[in-house]
């Protein structure tokens, strides 16, 4: 395994001994449907042959087959550098997967992956004192990412205010017919 995986098991050994803990025997009908939704969700685009070799490279043996049965919900008890490896490639903190393998194995029945994963953390947040529950959280991390989204649009309608001008005079340097400039909304304040 690679020197990161390795380190990021070194920090989780409460959640990998946690983990190990349970037993790995599940009722027939039971499947981790809202961990196997999340795992297909932040795979998006990507192919499982391109998931499982960017798993290879970072030291971590899952097959496809394998991964599809994650995708599925079948495996009960998941290995752990596997999902230190899924974190790495999915951008995601391994401690939310492991909440949300542990949440959905004690309710089997939840769909809703990102659901599930806040009643877990809100529960965690609770049991630890916390005032702030994880679904408020959420709702901050949410409206942080919508300002920057505004600020960005901002800069790219500037950016293309210019490049039109610039676009204009090209036109009339070259000869052409000066273009009409289009009518800009006013902003309201």
């Amino acid at each position: 395994m690679s020197r990161t995986i390795l380190n990021r098991l070194a920090q989780c050994k409460d959640h990998a001994a946690t983990l190990s803990e349970l037993p790995k025997k599940r009722a027939r009908q039971a499947h981790l449907r809202a961990f196997g939704a999340c795992l297909r969700e932040m795979r998006g685009e990507r192919s499982r042959q391109q998931i499982s070799q960017r798993l290879q490279a970072l030291g971590v043996s899952l097959d496809e087959s394998t991964l599809v049965q994650y995708e599925a919900g079948t495996v009960w008890a998941p290995d752990v550098g596997a999902l230190v490896g899924l974190a790495e490639i999915y951008s995601i903190p391994l401690q939310s997967l492991i909440t949300l393998v542990l949440a959905n194995r004690a309710n089997t029945h939840a769909e809703s992956w990102s659901d599930l994963l806040r009643q877990a953390e809100d529960q965690q947040s609770n049991a630890g004192g916390t005032d702030v529950p994880a679904s408020a959280r959420r709702i901050a991390e949410l409206e942080s990412q919508i300002a920057q989204y505004k600020a960005l649009n901002r800069e790219l309608q500037d950016a293309f205010g210019h490049l039109g001008a610039i676009a204009r005079e090209f036109v009339i340097l070259e000869g052409g017919a000066p273009v009409a400039q289009p009518k800009r909304k006013r902003k309201r304040a």
